[in-house]
């Protein structure tokens, strides 16, 4: 059953230009950080890879509901695959950048989790997943507003499921909850809608580094019990040199991305 086939014609022009701003971003963040073969899980009318669209690009939407998919008019340059994200079965680290926009919060828990594990698993190593969904409420007065009255309102139109879906994915502790589950690095992109969405993206470590942050661990450590035992043994000295790498201080600043919808 595809649950999308009444609005997919009028999605985006609901939609699509409050949603602008965050694909956008999306946008900005991915060719900033040079990835091109890029996967939207849960891409809908595929608008977002559209924006992405260009010289030298891969891109590929996977979406349930072909009704949806069919609103795109870049089919001849966009891999389109009709197909539960749950299920999806393609290579293992074989895009530069994933991306799951509004995806979780309509899922059940159980599906939540295959989707974000399936989507982590396709991301190369030093590739980027990105994120956009609802987080925990901001403490702005409006933004509190509009993150307990509104969006409820649209979560809840919606149907009966949707609505129980985004009720459990809110009392988890929203989006925050879900990307603690993965290892990497996490930084916060941009916020939206009053500050009640999250963009955010999850950096895939490469096996290097994370050899090298073990070695720097286990130097700290040890250093730290040297340091201790020191005390003991007047005259000994020890100094630390450990220096942190720079790779991991490579990064664009989030706050270059800052939008406030």
């Amino acid at each position: 059953m595809d649950d999308y086939s009444s609005i997919a014609p009028y999605y985006e022009k609901i939609l699509g230009r409050s949603l602008y701003p965050l694909r956008k971003n999306v946008r900005t963040f991915l060719l900033y950080h040079q990835h091109r073969h890029v996967i939207d899980v849960c891409c809908g009318t595929g608008r977002q890879l559209e924006m992405l669209l260009g010289k030298g690009m891969k891109l590929v939407g996977v979406d349930s509901s072909i009704k949806m998919l069919q609103q795109s008019q870049y089919a001849d340059s966009i891999r389109f695959i009709e197909q539960s994200a749950t299920t999806m079965d393609l290579p293992p680290q074989s895009f530069d950048a994933a991306i799951l926009s509004f995806s979780l919060h309509e899922k059940n828990s159980m599906d939540r989790d295959i989707i974000l594990k399936k989507s982590w698993e396709l991301v190369r190593e030093e590739g980027h997943l990105i994120i956009a969904d609802y987080c925990r409420p901001p403490s702005s007065i409006l933004g509190y507003i509009f993150a307990k009255l509104c969006i409820p309102l649209i979560e809840r139109a919606a149907g009966k499921e949707h609505y129980h879906n985004y009720k459990d994915w809110m009392q988890r502790g929203g989006l925050e909850n879900y990307i603690d589950t993965l290892e990497g690095r996490k930084d916060i992109i941009s916020h939206h809608f009053r500050g009640s969405v999250m963009l955010c993206s999850l950096q895939k470590e490469s096996s290097d580094i994370k050899t090298l942050k073990a070695i720097q661990m286990n130097l700290q450590r040890n250093c730290s019990q040297g340091t201790r035992s020191s005390h003991n043994q007047p005259g000994s000295r020890m100094t630390n040199t450990l220096h942190q790498s720079d790779r991991e201080n490579i990064r664009h600043p989030a706050s270059s991305y800052k939008h406030r919808g």
